[in-house]
């Protein structure tokens, strides 16, 4: 069984994670510091969030099919899964697609640089969002539960070098999981006593208490 906690930064991932960690010493739990972005920034230093290049998508995309391939027989909690990936790079297109529309409206043609520039960086987001979506597509039968955790009842992010701090960035990339629903995803808010009891009814192999 392959479970993830997904959602966007500073949505309760680690809380969950460690707790769950503490309480399950025989299921394998991949804690946020373990997890695929943290992991990958420390030894490769990648771009993440709005600034992701072809590069490190691709690492990043590599380590969730490792981490499919890896667990598929085992009792694994996962830190993120390939639909995070799929909905961050979702944004990053999307929002680009978005400046250029109202760049399109406000810029003389005889001044269309900064539009040629933004047609450019469409064109990469739009190739790393498919190779992204095509990688969801394949692995997302593996995970047998994704919690995804609501952003609103954790506070003010947290800056620690990793997370992005915008809230209207964690805001829309919350409401942008709804896009990709299915059977496998369950949508988890509330006090972290509330989001437990409710991973328990899906989840009742685990350990809590």
């Amino acid at each position: 069984m392959i479970i993830s906690i997904s959602g966007p930064q500073h949505s309760g991932k680690t809380t969950l994670l460690n707790y769950l960690k503490k309480k399950n010493p025989n299921w394998k739990i991949i804690t946020s510091e373990e997890g695929v972005i943290r992991n990958l920034k420390r030894r490769f230093d990648i771009s993440i969030n709005k600034d992701v290049c072809y590069r490190s998508q691709y690492l990043i995309n590599s380590q969730h099919i490792i981490n499919v391939i890896a667990n598929e027989n085992n009792n694994t909690i996962l830190d993120r899964c390939a639909l995070d990936s799929l909905i961050y790079t979702y944004y990053n297109w999307l929002n680009l697609v978005n400046a250029k529309s109202k760049l399109s409206s406000t810029t003389p043609k005889s001044l269309n640089l900064e539009t040629s520039i933004i047609k450019e960086k469409i064109k990469d987001a739009k190739i790393i969002f498919d190779m992204t979506f095509t990688l969801w597509d394949k692995l997302s039968s593996y995970y047998d539960n994704i919690f995804v955790l609501d952003p609103k009842d954790t506070g003010t992010i947290k800056q620690d070098g990793i997370r992005n701090i915008d809230k209207n960035y964690q805001k829309t990339l919350y409401e942008s999981y709804y896009h990709w629903n299915q059977p496998n995803i369950k949508f988890i808010n509330g006090t972290v006593k509330q989001r437990l009891e409710k991973i328990k009814q899906y989840a009742p192999e685990l350990n809590i208490d």
